[in-house]
């Protein structure tokens, strides 16, 4: 299953229970052999978790997270706008982030489980721990206090796989140190149509491939 140029999908992560955590609509740039290809402009919906007196899950501690009830609240990205790369059965994605007047600003490397698709778009698994690595190549860690809060919990990584998530953050580091792709400038002068809108949640946003009928692939 290939996604067409244009398509909006949705990319979300799923939290460990099977509860959908964060969405966003995102528009298909590109879906080949390399990977999968989205572009998030400002004000493109999404639907993040908060409490039910309005508090953003983001600052729960992790017990918190677990014993409070969340619902979803949509909102528009605030960020200048972001591309979004999946390559196939990679532990992890690759986001550029670009400045207001669209320079490069650096990419994030989000660590994840492989992704699964749907007709509807993208689902994985986020495993806390990221990076950040600068337009010079320069990098650091990020978020390494929550990796190490969920580590143990059950659904989530035990030490053995702490250090299989860790290793998969130092490849693509290695990977952009030597400036192979996708850090070797690809898409850093990226420029969206400007034809395209923010994209909207699809009324299908949070439905299973079971309602749905679709069927989900193992792998993408």
């Amino acid at each position: 299953m290939r996604f067409s140029p244009g398509d909006t999908i949705v990319r979300r992560y799923i939290h460990h229970d099977g509860r959908i955590g964060w969405v966003v609509s995102a528009r298909v740039v590109s879906d080949d052999d390399r990977g999968l290809l989205t572009w998030v402009s400002k004000d493109s919906a999404t639907a993040q978790r908060f409490t039910l007196t309005g508090e953003a899950t983001r600052n729960l501690t992790v017990d918190e997270k677990f014993s409070q009830p969340t619902m979803h609240t949509v909102a528009g990205w605030r960020g200048h706008g972001v591309l979004m790369f999946s390559p196939p059965g990679a532990a992890h994605s690759v986001w550029w982030f670009f400045e207001a007047d669209g320079g490069f600003k650096g990419w994030y490397v989000n660590l994840e489980k492989p992704g699964r698709r749907w007709a509807g778009g993208r689902d994985c698994f986020d495993q806390a721990l990221d990076v950040w690595i600068y337009p010079d190549r320069s990098w650091n860690w990020k978020d390494e206090d929550e990796f190490a809060d969920y580590a143990g919990r059950p659904g989530y990584w035990d030490e053995a796989e702490a250090a299989v998530i860790r290793a998969e953050g130092e490849a693509v580091v290695k990977r952009a140190e030597a400036g192979q792709f996708p850090f070797d400038g690809t898409w850093c002068d990226f420029a969206p149509d400007p034809s395209w809108k923010p994209t909207t949640l699809p009324w299908w946003w949070d439905q299973t491939p079971d309602q749905t009928g679709y069927v989900r692939p193992e792998i993408d």
